[in-house]
């Protein structure tokens, strides 16, 4: 397990300092392969945060729910 921790430590170091992937896509295919799943990570990102607040709300309801029970 240590070995792969480093390895990956490793690669993260070089990663950040921009040295280990060439960014660059090398076809018209994978441009247009990164473009559609960077619109997908967008997506969904939108619905995770859509999710998230109808979760938030309904904490919310269930509280005052109780709340409102405890106190009448």
């Amino acid at each position: 397990m240590t070995g792969l921790s480093e390895g990956l430590r490793a690669l993260a170091k070089k990663t950040r300092a921009g040295s280990a992937l060439d960014e660059r896509p090398k076809s018209a295919y994978e441009l247009v392969t990164r473009r559609g799943l960077d619109d997908l990570a967008k997506r969904v990102d939108s619905v995770d945060a859509k999710v998230n607040g109808l979760l938030v709300g309904m904490a919310v309801l269930v509280v005052a729910e109780v709340v409102k029970e405890l106190w009448l």
